[in-house]
């Protein structure tokens, strides 16, 4: 998913769902380090891009909070 879009769908959340959201991507990234440890296939481009969405997400966070 590019960044742009993703910012899009982040429009109008509470901090309490933009936390959800992170929370879901930290486990999707803990999923992808436990299958590189057992040794299966890992996309590493889908590492990064999840990585790039929780920035994305805790930029977010923290432009509302300093509203």
């Amino acid at each position: 998913m590019k960044t742009l879009d993703f910012k899009k769908q982040l429009i109008g959340l509470s901090i309490s769902e933009l936390s959800i959201k992170a929370k879901a991507i930290y486990s999707q990234i803990a999923q992808n380090k436990l299958e590189l440890t057992t040794g299966k296939l890992v996309n590493k481009r889908a590492v990064f891009n999840l990585r790039k969405q929780l920035a994305v997400i805790k930029t977010k966070i923290y432009e509302n909070s300093h509203r």
